[in-house]
C-alpha cells in the first residue's frame, strides 16, 4: 500500500445580505432569490493521510477529540465529529485513513466553519481516491450530509464560499435550490479599497448554531406568522440581497452600506432570536460610536457580526467592543476558494 498524504484547505465566509434564503425550500417559495457573501482570510485545514490502523480515525486538533470510524453507521452519537464520519463514509478511501481537521475561528463563529471543513474535508476525499466530482455535486453531497445530522433543512452558501473563495452572489430559482454562483462578478475597486480599510469582524461570544434560527423562520414563513409580517420582512431580505449584489456591479459603496443596513433591520423582525438583547445593546453603542452598517452573519443569533466604520476609528472601536466582551477576529478578504496539495 502507496502511502499518500493530501493537505486542503478552505475559507470561511462573512455574509453581506441575504442569509437563510439559500434554505431549501424557502428559497423556491419565495423565488428568484439571492446570497450575497465573500470569502475571508480564516481558513479550515484538512489533512488526509494514509493510516497505520484498521478503522479510519478524526482527530480535531481544536477540540482535542479523536474519533474511530466504522465502515458502518454506529448506533451510538458519534458526538462532535460525527459530520466528517458522515463525510468520509460517503467518500470512503479503499483502505483506512487519518482526517485531522483544525478550524479558524471560534465554535459557533456564524463564519461558517463546519460546512467550510466538510467541503475542505470532501475535496480531500476525492482527491485521496482520484475521483473527479464537479463543484455541484460537492455542494449537494455536503447539504445532505449536514441535513440528515442536524435533522432539518440547511442552506449551501458556506459551501460555495469554501469551494469557490472571492465574492459570491449565489442565485437561487426554479429547478436550482443549490444555487448557482453568478459569474464574473467581481469586486471592483471603490469598494475593494473601502472594504480593505472598513472591515472589522467580531465574535460575540456568543455561540450561534444556524439549524435552530433558520428553522424556526422557515416554520414561520409557511405558517405566515405575525398576519403577514415574516413574509413581509422576507421579502425585504431578499430586496436587500439584490441590492447589495447591484452594489457590488456598480461598484456603490453607499448602496452597499444601505443593503446591509436594510437587510439587518428586517432581519431582526424575522424573529426574537435572531438578535439577543445584549448583543443588540452592544450594536447601538458600536453605531453610535461610529459604525456606519453593521450585522450578525449568517441567521443571525449569536455568532459573529460584521461592521463598516472608517479606519481611523478601528482602534476605538475595538476597544470598545472587547470591553463588551466582544473578541476581535482579524480577517481580510481571500478571493482563494479550496486549495489542495499532494504531500
Amino acid at each position: 500500500m502507496t502511502k499518500k498524504t493530501i493537505h486542503v484547505s478552505a475559507p470561511c465566509r462573512i455574509d453581506f445580505a441575504g442569509g437563510t434564503l439559500d434554505l431549501w425550500p424557502l428559497c423556491a417559495l419565495l423565488g428568484d432569490v439571492y446570497t450575497v457573501n465573500h470569502a475571508i482570510t480564516r481558513r479550515a485545514e484538512v489533512t488526509i493521510e494514509t493510516a497505520e490502523t484498521e478503522l479510519s480515525e478524526v482527530v480535531s486538533q481544536d477540540l482535542g477529540l479523536r474519533l474511530l470510524v466504522a465502515r458502518e453507521e454506529p448506533d451510538v452519537d458519534e458526538g462532535p465529529l460525527e459530520l466528517i464520519a458522515l463525510a468520509l463514509r460517503s467518500l470512503e478511501p479503499p483502505h483506512p485513513v487519518k482526517i485531522t481537521i483544525h478550524s479558524p475561528v471560534p465554535k459557533g463563529s456564524g463564519l461558517g466553519a463546519s460546512s467550510t471543513i466538510m467541503i475542505a474535508t470532501l475535496n480531500g476525499l476525492a482527491a485521496y481516491r482520484g475521483v473527479e466530482m464537479k463543484a455541484e455535486e460537492f455542494v449537494a453531497l455536503a447539504r445532505d450530509l449536514e441535513a440528515k445530522l442536524i435533522g432539518v433543512p440547511t442552506g449551501t452558501q458556506d459551501y460555495w464560499a469554501a469551494l469557490k473563495g472571492g465574492l459570491l452572489a449565489i442565485h437561487y430559482y426554479a429547478g436550482q435550490n443549490i444555487g448557482a454562483p453568478l459569474e464574473n462578478l467581481e469586486v471592483g475597486p471603490k469598494l475593494k479599497s473601502y472594504l480593505d480599510d472598513s472591515l472589522i469582524v467580531f465574535f460575540s461570544g456568543e455561540q450561534h448554531f444556524s439549524a435552530a434560527p433558520n428553522w424556526s423562520m422557515l416554520k414561520a414563513y409557511i405558517e405566515n406568522e405575525g398576519d403577514g409580517r415574516v413574509r413581509k420582512a422576507f421579502a425585504t431580505v431578499a430586496e436587500s440581497a439584490r441590492a447589495a449584489a447591484d452594489a457590488f456591479k456598480n461598484d456603490d459603496i453607499q448602496a452597499l452600506e444601505a443593503a446591509i443596513s436594510k437587510e439587518w433591520e428586517a432581519r431582526k423582525t424575522l424573529s426574537d432570536a435572531v438578535c439577543p438583547v445584549r448583543i443588540g445593546e452592544i450594536m447601538e453603542r458600536l453605531k453610535n460610536a461610529g459604525v456606519s452598517s453593521m450585522k450578525l452573519c449568517g441567521a443571525g443569533g449569536g455568532g459573529s457580526m460584521i461592521c463598516l466604520a472608517p479606519k481611523e476609528k478601528h482602534e476605538s472601536l475595538i476597544a470598545l467592543a472587547e470591553e463588551f466582551g466582544l473578541s476581535h477576529l482579524e480577517a481580510t478578504l481571500d478571493d482563494r476558494g479550496v486549495l489542495i496539495e499532494e504531500r
